[in-house]
């Protein structure tokens, strides 16, 4: 007991003090769902309960596991195409395959319904070339697990790209004397390699999926988060709300489980290894080529290019659209908080 307390004091310091008391504010909420629970359900709980809990349970269970799938499928394959094969303009796609993670998810939401909805963008051009106007109806399910999943798959692409990076080429050598393919490579030695940090990618995709307001409100679909602020601003019972966001914290404390139970003991930890100890690149011939094309290009074009073309054809038939004075300060506003809310998770992370 004695060296216990010996080891607690020793251990103890001014920046272990510190991120107590910050782990602690960032508690304060979650403490006051919990502390708030002993006040009992509001009026409206049980009429929730009968007609609306298990939709908002379905409905985010589907999204949870369709965006999960189709962000994975999209950040590994990105991932693997980048970091295995050399092609021009390589160093540019790498860092556009970021940036639809810059675009707010209910931003991309709004402007694939302006891009394919009935009087939209593609209406526009079936008119053009003579067609028959017909848009597609993308506010549904379907469409909200395709929005989320282009938005967010950068998650898995960021985590996978750095673990693909550093597969030694003495995995790849060995592979190709034991007779094993490119693809057999792919699925036997590099993916289960990898496999931590997909976890990893899709836990982060899961969280921002279950915390998603403004998409799944505009789509109308009913989800644990929509629920919540419905039940506690239309129907005015906090109570139910917050019973609602406590089953929200226990469906994330369920997910952090399944995420640590898939990872098991396993980490993504490879011995440091120069440039030249890496797998070298290879250029990409035949299939092989449209692969890669595929790979990165879908991401790119319906992640980055379309939704952002649809932006600026909007912004350009503005008679007025150039950037004035009030919206370069709202820009460098955003700009600002943006870089102070990156630097506090620095040091945090660092601490």
């Amino acid at each position: 007991m004695t060296n216990k307390i010996r080891h607690f004091y020793r251990d103890t310091s001014i920046w272990s003090l510190a991120l107590l008391g910050v782990g602690l504010f960032m508690a304060i909420p979650l403490l006051v769902v919990l502390l708030s629970l002993a006040k009992g359900t509001g009026e409206t709980w049980a009429h929730l309960t009968r007609y609306f809990l298990l939709r908002y349970l379905g409905n985010s269970l589907v999204l949870v596991g369709g965006v999960g799938i189709l962000s994975t499928i999209l950040g590994v394959s990105a991932a693997w195409a980048v970091s295995r094969y050399a092609f021009p303009g390589r160093e540019l796609v790498v860092k556009l395959l970021y940036l639809p993670l810059a675009i707010p998810t209910y931003i991309m939401a709004y402007a694939y319904v302006g891009f394919l909805g009935n009087g939209g963008t593609l209406v526009r051009i079936e008119e053009m070339i003579g067609l028959s106007p017909r848009g597609i109806d993308f506010m549904n399910l379907g469409g909200l697990i395709w929005v989320l999943a282009l938005s967010l798959y950068p998650y898995v692409y960021a985590s996978c790209r750095v673990a693909f990076s550093g597969l030694p080429a003495s995995l790849r050598s060995a592979s190709a004397l034991l007779g094993a393919s490119g693809l057999r490579y792919f699925f036997t030695v590099a993916l289960p390699l990898a496999t931590p940090a997909i976890v990893g990618g899709v836990f982060l995709v899961t969280m921002e999926v279950l915390n998603d307001y403004g998409a799944a409100k505009y789509y109308g679909i009913n989800t644990f988060t929509t629920g919540i602020f419905r039940t506690w601003t239309a129907l005015e019972d906090l109570r139910s709300a917050t019973y609602l966001a406590a089953l929200l914290i226990l469906f994330v404390l369920v997910a952090v489980y399944l995420s640590r139970l898939a990872r098991g003991r396993r980490s993504f930890i490879t011995q440091s290894v120069s440039g030249s100890e890496c797998s070298a690149r290879i250029v990409a011939r035949g299939w092989r080529q449209w692969l890669v094309v595929g790979a990165v290009g879908t991401p790119l074009f319906f992640g980055l290019a379309l939704p952002l073309g649809q932006l600026l054809w909007w912004v350009s038939g503005e008679p007025a659209w150039g950037i004035s004075f009030s919206l370069a300060w709202v820009g460098l506003q955003s700009l600002l908080v943006a870089i102070a809310a990156a630097a506090a998770c620095l040091v945090l992370a660092l601490a």
